[in-house]
């Protein structure tokens, strides 16, 4: 890509657009820029949720740009001392909206003079007047930066702190798990023992005290996790099919792509519960065979439990493979059928009436069958899996 030109070239009556500037600037270091705006009254959450962003100071001949590196109640900025400082999303509000509130500040501020307004009250006032007077108007010179849709998985995640709100999940999920058999051991060891005195019922009650804010945090980062990893999903998705070459969907008909679109969203749906489920299921699996083996049973119990772990991977994937064909069907009945509304009238004109529904009775047969396998399948994993 060729280099954009040095940003002293550009000016406020330059024939250049100064979007396309920092396009060009952006993608030369793999980077999106897409400009946002808003409207006066909700500049101050547009900081807060814009990072990493450009925003353009008014009021100076040439482009002067403040960085935005973070975003949350205090949002980062970079200095010209190239340090990162916290400021106050209302500071940069007000850099934002200065030219546009210039020009009543002074009639304003005699009004409430004239009114009477104490001086405590006059900040409040002053803020209120101008809303009401700019509610309308549109705050621009924003350019957000994201990574180019084309980069590769990974880096989109870190970009988003995927990694970092994984490991806050399972670091917070070991801790609710511990605390939980910290405090059935408690429990266990008074009954054992035949005796409960005061200290190991109040360290009892303590621990089921502490379980409480750390399951409100573990389902707190789960939601966050599972929001943020979903977005990224969808735009992984969407950008995947933008960059699809023609000539390999040709061949395939408008059954066939519904029949993707629709499976996406199960794709999603699977992977962010399931795999939630399935991570917090393999860090109490690697837990259970330290417990088991301090038990009565020894290590014999622990084994047990390695080898139902793995006869349960075995039964799960004989249910994968049922459920594999059991998709299959589903998507080619899919595709039949949009095929066969697409092309209606071309079979009323066409095709013999006794020949209309040919085919249809054999697909949904074998699509029963598939389901029944697929049912008997999933309901021995469900009714030996949990009980063994």
């Amino acid at each position: 890509m060729q280099p954009p030109l040095p940003l002293q070239h550009l000016r406020q009556d330059s024939d250049e657009p100064l979007s396309r500037w920092l396009t060009l600037a952006a993608g030369s270091l793999g980077l999106d820029v897409e400009a946002v705006m808003a409207p006066y009254t909700e500049v101050q959450w547009l900081m807060r949720g814009a990072g990493p962003a450009l925003l353009r100071i008014p009021g100076t001949s040439e482009p002067h740009f403040l960085a935005l590196l973070g975003r949350g109640w205090k949002v980062a900025v970079l200095g010209p001392d190239r340090k990162v400082h916290q400021v106050q999303p209302s500071v940069v509000c007000t850099v934002l909206r200065r030219d546009i509130e210039a020009p009543l500040l002074a009639e304003v501020d005699r009004m409430l003079d004239t009114a009477s307004v104490p001086p405590r009250r006059q900040r409040r006032a002053r803020a209120a007047i101008l809303r009401e007077q700019h509610g309308a108007t549109w705050i621009t010179g924003c350019w957000r930066l994201r990574l180019s849709r084309n980069a590769s998985l990974w880096r989109q995640a870190r970009s988003r702190r995927l990694p970092q709100r994984l490991l806050a999940l399972v670091g917070v999920h070991t801790v609710q798990y511990l605390l939980w058999l910290l405090a059935w051991w408690v429990i266990g060891r008074g009954a054992l023992q035949g005796r409960f005195d005061t200290g190991s019922i109040m360290a009892w009650g303590l621990l089921l005290l502490t379980l409480i804010p750390c399951r409100v945090l573990a389902t707190w980062w789960q939601g966050r996790l599972a929001i943020s990893a979903g977005g990224l999903l969808k735009q992984w998705l969407l950008s995947g099919a933008l960059r699809l070459d023609l000539e390999e969907t040709r061949h395939q008909g408008a059954g066939q792509l519904l029949g993707r679109v629709i499976e996406s969203g199960v794709v999603e749906s699977l992977a962010l519960s399931g795999g939630l489920l399935g991570l917090v299921a393999g860090i109490e699996l690697m837990i259970a065979p330290v417990i088991l083996s301090a038990g009565a049973g020894g290590w014999g119990h622990a084994l047990l439990l390695l080898g139902w772990v793995g006869g349960t991977g075995l039964l799960g994937g004989w249910y994968f493979r049922s459920r594999q064909r059991w998709t299959a069907a589903r998507l080619e009945m899919t595709h039949d059928l949009v095929e066969r509304m697409v092309g209606h009238r071309t079979r009323l004109a066409q095709e013999a009436p006794e020949h209309w529904h040919d085919g249809e009775e054999q697909a949904v047969e074998r699509y029963l069958a598939l389901a029944r396998a697929m049912d008997r399948r999933v309901a021995l994993l469900l009714a030996l899996v949990p009980r063994g």
